[in-house]
């Protein structure tokens, strides 16, 4: 379902990746030409799932300081989902949490329950796993697998989501 893992990156590849996910959002990666920094956090991913399939790395940033911080949801293609109403979903997804500090609030929220990929409504999360972001480490979710940030209060936090796929994602 999900797991939390070191990332084995330094404070200054960290602050690297913050500035780089301020620049670049979002964007759409070959597998097979990643930067040095998202194929450190690749082969990290890979000692938990199988990527012999993956094409193409998805990423994006989220930081809740600046007023969205994402609810119910499991990670999808957008565009299929929204031109189509069908759901695909990534081989998994991989969020690092590239700078923590004095932070309240906008926790990970990982449901437990069984819920259905093609509901159409949100979900209301009863049975949770409730992660606090930690600098430097990475969650790893499975595919299918819903989770929401909680609110923000105070403090700073950047996280850089890589979602993997196995083709191109939907483009009409």
């Amino acid at each position: 379902m999900w797991k939390m893992v070191d990332s084995y990156l330094s404070k200054a590849e960290l602050g690297s990746l913050a500035i780089y996910t301020l620049e670049r959002y979002p964007s759409f990666l070959d597998i097979n030409n990643l930067p040095t920094l998202q194929q450190k956090i690749t082969d990290v991913v890979k000692q938990n799932y199988n990527l012999d399939t993956c094409t193409l790395v998805e990423q994006w940033h989220n930081n809740p300081k600046y007023g969205y911080y994402p609810t119910e949801h499991l990670d999808k293609d957008e565009p299929l989902w929204e031109e189509t109403g069908k759901i695909r979903l990534p081989l998994c997804s991989a969020i690092l949490y590239v700078m923590v500090d004095n932070l309240v609030g906008a926790n990970l929220e990982v449901s437990k329950d069984n819920i259905p990929i093609d509901i159409d409504y949100m979900p209301e999360f009863k049975n949770v796993d409730t992660i606090v972001p930690k600098e430097g480490k990475i969650v790893l979710l499975d595919p299918g697998v819903w989770h929401k940030v909680t609110d923000y209060v105070s403090g700073r936090r950047i996280a850089l989501i890589l979602n993997f796929w196995d083709k191109p994602l939907y483009n009409p």
